[in-house]
């Protein structure tokens, strides 16, 4: 533990007594609930999903629980540390936080003029790679790939790309989920990973990541920014949107430099307040939970989230405590993490300008510490 961690007190993190614990804890909850079912992956920081399962079980025999109760809970059952950089024993860089939300966007069962770009289920030929069955000289970061059979000899091989897709690799397959109105609206849809669509008769239904190409993620704002296109101080989600409307001709061309591409499962959208379903397999709650680098971080681990400067539109800095419950391809690092903020147009709008310095707290389990 100690090659990776510092511990600190909780009198050392700013905002904690003013923090809302009871709404931390309900984000908790949720992954309690999974992790007792299905533990998660204990990651490469090393906090013990064993342990968080054993805490998990407790927090649910003491639902349900108050402000006080669930600050107590946390206080009594973990303790408050900073991520270490292993290479120089020094404390990690300083964190960094973006936010996400998840947008509500028109959308065809079929397509149509105005909605051309599909969004797909997983293909059947899309299998996940590890350690086992890597191919020889892959890199590590590559998690899915293409399994064939060749002369009777069954294989892997990198994923047909974005490009390729584009241009009609999966096409007449069936799994095609809806379509929206084109490659830079199923791209957003992409980067947020979860979206609910709106058909023309009123029905609403959710889409969520199911998997990806296995290619590298690459940031088209960087892209615009590189070909200078973009100004550096402006080449934020918006100027990336205002950039395709002006140069529909060019859009595709830009886009499919991130060669990245995401499949999606489809859920029913239950009520306006429940939030997409995160990789850790739960609904995430605006606010509290997280999205990590999951090579690193065990899903359902509480991490304190302090930063010097207010989400726009608010008044006092975001000081939090979030619940590590989601991933992202951007979201490399134990100090970068991505916000989630909620559903629709109001989140997205302050989603698209948070780019925050943040320091990282991870709360490990006691008894871990004891053993």
């Amino acid at each position: 533990m100690k090659q990776h961690f510092k511990q600190i007190s909780y009198d050392q993190l700013a905002g904690w007594n003013n923090d809302d614990h009871r709404a931390a804890m309900n984000a908790f909850l949720n992954t309690a609930r999974q992790m007792v079912e299905a533990p998660y992956h204990t990651r490469a920081l090393n906090v013990s999903s064993e342990h968080l399962v054993k805490i998990s079980k407790l927090a649910i025999e003491n639902v349900p629980f108050d402000q006080n109760s669930a600050k107590r809970f946390f206080e009594e059952h973990f303790s408050p540390f900073e991520i270490i950089d292993q290479e120089n024993d020094q404390l990690a860089k300083e964190g960094f936080v973006t936010a996400y939300f998840e947008p509500e966007v028109l959308a065809s069962r079929t397509r149509t003029e105005e909605f051309s770009a599909p969004l797909y289920h997983r293909p059947d030929d899309l299998v996940d790679v590890d350690n086992d069955n890597r191919p020889d000289g892959w890199d590590s970061e590559f998690k899915f790939a293409r399994i064939y059979d060749r002369d009777e000899e069954p294989g892997l091989e990198t994923y047909p790309d974005r490009k390729a897709i584009n241009n009609g690799y999966l096409d007449n397959k069936g799994l095609e989920i809806a379509y929206v109105k084109d490659m830079a609206e199923a791209l957003y849809i992409h980067i947020q990973g979860s979206a609910r669509l709106r058909f023309e008769d009123g029905t609403l239904i959710r889409v969520g990541y199911a998997a990806k190409t296995g290619h590298p993620y690459t940031a088209v704002g960087k892209v615009l920014l590189d070909q200078g296109k973009l100004s550096r101080d402006n080449c934020g989600m918006r100027a990336i949107r205002n950039w395709f409307s002006a140069n529909p001709d060019k859009m595709n061309a830009i886009i499919e430099n991130n060669r990245s591409y995401i499949f999606f499962n489809q859920y029913p959208v239950l009520d306006d307040k429940s939030g997409p379903i995160g990789a850790a397999k739960v609904s995430l709650i605006a606010e509290r939970s997280l999205a990590i680098d999951r090579t690193l971080h065990t899903f359902g681990t509480p991490i304190w989230i302090e930063t010097n400067n207010p989400l726009p539109g608010d008044d006092s800095a975001f000081q939090k405590l979030m619940i590590a419950q989601d991933t992202g391809s951007a979201i490399i690092g134990p100090t970068r993490g991505d916000l989630f903020l909620g559903s629709g147009a109001g989140p997205g709008k302050i989603a698209g300008d948070t780019r925050h310095h943040a320091r990282f707290v991870v709360l490990l389990p006691k008894q871990q510490l004891r053993n």
